[in-house]
């Protein structure tokens, strides 16, 4: 008996650590909708946010590249890690926040990761969903289905082109977190292989662009935005979340992050005055509801075997 209390610690140390993780991801995912939903309504570009991080983390992240260790694995596979977790979400997400509202950014993106790492679970392979878990994905698409009615109410090309490219930008990034559990590959290393990648692709076709507004913007902004874009989500996020998803699997720390909405529907009124509609808090909440009804754990009924095993340990 001492022997599975003891090889069971680990397993509640690593669910522990996990969870801090996961919470740091959810603090991290909703400051960059509302920092980078701010940044775009500065003069930067899209292209200018992209370039400081991409540079940024990629400069960090340089020194911690162990050719050794990402030559275990082939160059398309790598590839594809910096193509889901570094240009494609990156783009799309900066393009859904220059187009859609804060409250949509944190809904579809982060909101979403729970319903789009489970669809793609499901496409690519067999896999069992608890009742409980697809109780709270129902929830959760729900709440995307209004944030989206509410997009096509408002009749305007440009909410839903963004709205379309934030769920994209869902798709991408949970995509990455699945693709790095399958490899297997440390944090760390998984971190600097997207950032440098990114950035070896994007920063040549980047100085080809003819109004880059990086020497021009005040300087207040571009530390901001260097400061979080390139450190923070740039280098820091990916290896945050690739750790917890090493602990605590992708789709349990992709349901986490359901808990984004609520964060950046208060922060977006807070700090850059966007009322959200009736719509839109209603979906927020549903979203939110649904991750808590994911997340709960179905209590095992206690065996016989259970039982006399306690009964022996207590009676004197």
């Amino acid at each position: 008996m001492a022997e599975c209390e003891k090889s069971s610690e680990p397993s509640l140390r690593s669910q522990l650590k996990g969870i801090v993780y996961a919470s740091l991801v959810v603090f991290l995912f909703a400051a960059f909708v509302l920092v980078s939903r701010s940044g775009l309504s500065t003069s930067l570009h899209l292209a200018d946010i992209a370039a400081l991080r991409f540079g940024i983390g990629a400069m960090l992240l340089l020194p911690f590249l162990r050719i050794g260790q990402v030559k275990k694995f082939h160059a398309v596979e790598m590839l594809l890690l910096a193509a889901l977790g570094g240009l494609g979400f990156a783009l799309l997400a900066y393009a859904g926040f220059a187009l859609a509202p804060a409250s949509h950014g944190g809904v579809l993106i982060h909101g979403t990761l729970a319903l789009t790492t489970y669809l793609l679970i499901a496409a690519f392979g067999a896999h069992r969903t608890p009742t409980g878990r697809r109780a709270g994905l129902g929830l959760i698409a729900v709440g995307v289905v209004g944030i989206l009615w509410e997009g096509s109410a408002a009749t305007t090309a440009e909410i839903l082109l963004g709205d379309f490219c934030l769920i994209a930008a869902s798709f991408s990034w949970s995509g990455y977190g699945l693709y790095a559990k399958k490899l297997g590959i440390p944090a760390v290393q998984a971190a600097a292989v997207v950032s440098v990648c990114s950035a070896v692709a994007f920063l040549p076709v980047y100085l080809l662009f003819a109004d880059k507004m990086l020497l021009h913007a005040d300087w207040r902004d571009l530390v901001v935005q260097a400061g979080f874009q390139g450190v923070l989500i740039g280098a820091g996020s990916i290896f945050i979340y690739t750790r917890a998803t090493s602990l605590l699997g992708p789709e349990k720390v992709s349901t986490f992050t359901a808990a984004v909405p609520c964060l950046t529907l208060t922060g977006g009124l807070l700090f850059l005055g966007e009322r959200p509609s009736p719509t839109a808090i209603v979906g927020a909440s549903l979203v939110t509801a649904g991750m808590v009804v994911a997340l709960r754990k179905k209590r095992r009924p206690v065996s016989k075997q259970t039982n006399s095993i306690v009964s022996e340990r207590i009676t004197p």
